[in-house]
């Protein structure tokens, strides 16, 4: 297996079915943390956004876009989990 330079796995060297399993599991596990993450950032933001004051204001902000960054990697992780079974079942035609 090799991986970007971003750290993300380059599915096409993922060489065998066991390796495709891995990656799912993985992937399974940050989904979760993923979906944890981005309760607890929301809340916390939900909680700024009632104090009136510039940095309050700012706080928020920025636990909303850590919360968008969540939601963005979600939606990766349903994206990949397809790839990886597509790639999967090619591998078992070989």
């Amino acid at each position: 297996m090799e991986f970007d330079n971003t750290g993300i796995c380059i599915l096409k060297t993922i060489t065998t079915k066991d390796e495709c399993e891995a990656y799912k599991t993985f992937l399974m596990a940050e989904r979760i943390r993923h979906e944890k993450e981005m309760g607890s950032v929301t809340r916390v933001a939900n909680n700024l956004e009632g104090i009136d004051t510039e940095f309050t204001s700012a706080m928020s902000a920025f636990y909303r876009s850590a919360a968008s960054r969540h939601q963005d990697d979600l939606c990766g992780i349903t994206k990949t989990l397809a790839k990886i079974e597509a790639h999967k079942a090619t591998l078992e035609v070989k």
